[in-house]
């Protein structure tokens, strides 16, 4: 290799390597995304949250990678109490009718979520408001500033009030049954009811509308963190907890295959490098370097030049009366086929019902056989001469002309 090749290779080196100095180093910027998952120690996961949980119930705790009907059916792990924590909460009715048979056994359920499904709430009998903050301008400040709050107040001590952030909107507890449930929490200075617990069968449903309450940032506030082990200190303590991942998750084994890579900048941009890089390579080194593959011409038609040859036979032979009975003989084919007349005597009657249905000039029908006969009756095989054999093809092709129209 030439010297400046070097120097350009050494070149591309060195500021590769410099790259990824500089992105090993560079400080990663907080992702403030609310998932609540247990997998997350971002701001608004669940990892730290879910540690401290467990030792908040002295019982043993399950996370749960499958569906509600799965996990209450199919496993051992099946009574206690099912939280779930999350931004929204989804069941289908067989789910839901699960659940409900969980609960009316005297087993508890805690759910914390900002959206709840139709299906839910009809059964339980629970309408829900909502309240606009048309203040909040930039939702991503809210999470890096966390500028705007809200006050929540759980009702066993109103004295004490925690400041939590406010979202776009804040869904609250418009109706519910009062007979059987009770309010728990108060948001937006007690004007709604944003906690609840509801008496169903031998157990109860406890509902929150602040997940985020829940999250590792404010679990590990010294200041707030007291919001979320008060709500949870109402389930019953040293009974199994079943906490629900699934909704959050999806099952174990459920996730991308390219997880693990995307996950990561670094991953993320030298994986989508390697695809780019196999993109140029199979555009530019991709084409076929085998010589050319000549193109073979088709055979020709060579029809024509078959005619031409046949036809100088014919004319070099000068057999003119020959060449006239095969112009005779496929002209009675032509009539036997469509106008299915017997051409063995062509008689008077003959010619006139083949002029009927031909529709030719009587003339020509009458002229084309009369030469027809006068050719067929003579022994002579020469006597036909060259004017005499175009006349008669001339009288067929007008004949052909007229029948075909």
């Amino acid at each position: 290799m030439k010297k400046k090749e070097w120097i350009y290779i050494g070149t591309i080196v060195v500021a590769f390597v410099l790259l990824i100095v500089s992105e090993y180093n560079k400080k990663e910027p907080v992702d403030w995304t609310v998932t609540l998952s247990s997998k997350d120690k971002q701001p608004f996961g669940a990892y730290a949250s879910l540690a401290l949980f467990k030792e908040l119930f002295n019982g043993k705790t399950t996370v749960s990678r499958l569906p509600v009907y799965n996990q209450l059916t199919e496993t051992s792990d099946n009574e206690g109490s099912y939280i779930f924590i999350g931004p929204r909460f989804v069941v289908d009715d067989l789910d839901l009718e699960t659940l409900l048979d969980f609960v009316d056994e005297g087993n508890n359920v805690f759910i914390a979520a900002e959206s709840f499904p139709e299906n839910f709430l009809d059964t339980l009998k629970i309408d829900i408001g909502l309240l606009s903050f048309v203040e909040m301008t930039d939702s991503s400040k809210w999470g890096i500033e966390l500028k705007n709050k809200q006050k929540l107040f759980l009702t066993h001590d109103e004295n004490k009030v925690y400041d939590m952030p406010k979202n776009r909107s804040l869904i609250y507890f418009s109706k519910f049954d009062l007979v059987d449930g009770k309010a728990l929490g108060r948001a937006q200075e007690q004007e709604v009811i944003d906690f609840i617990r509801l008496k169903y069968g031998k157990g109860y449903f406890y509902l929150n509308a602040n997940p985020s309450a829940f999250s590792n940032y404010y679990v590990l506030n010294k200041q707030t963190n007291d919001y979320a082990f008060t709500a949870l200190s109402y389930l019953p303590e040293n009974q199994p907890v079943i906490w629900d991942e699934y909704m959050k998750q999806g099952r174990v084994g459920e996730e991308h295959i390219l997880r693990g890579i995307l996950s990561y900048p670094a991953l993320r941009w030298a994986y989508y490098l390697a695809l780019a890089g196999i993109v140029v390579y199979i555009i530019f080194e991709g084409k076929r370097r085998q010589r050319i593959i000549p193109v073979i011409s088709p055979f020709p038609n060579q029809t024509v030049d078959f005619v031409k040859v046949i036809g100088s036979l014919y004319f070099n032979k000068r057999n003119n009366t020959d060449i006239a009975l095969k112009r005779i003989t496929y002209l009675l084919e032509y009539i036997r086929s469509y106008f299915y007349e017997q051409t063995g005597s062509p008689d008077e009657e003959f010619i006139q019902r083949i002029i009927e249905k031909s529709g030719c000039e009587p003339a020509l029908v009458k002229q084309l056989f009369v030469m027809i006969n006068k050719i067929k009756s003579q022994s002579n095989r020469d006597w036909l001469s060259d004017e005499d054999l175009v006349r008669l093809n001339t009288l067929i092709e007008r004949f052909y002309d007229s029948a075909r129209k």
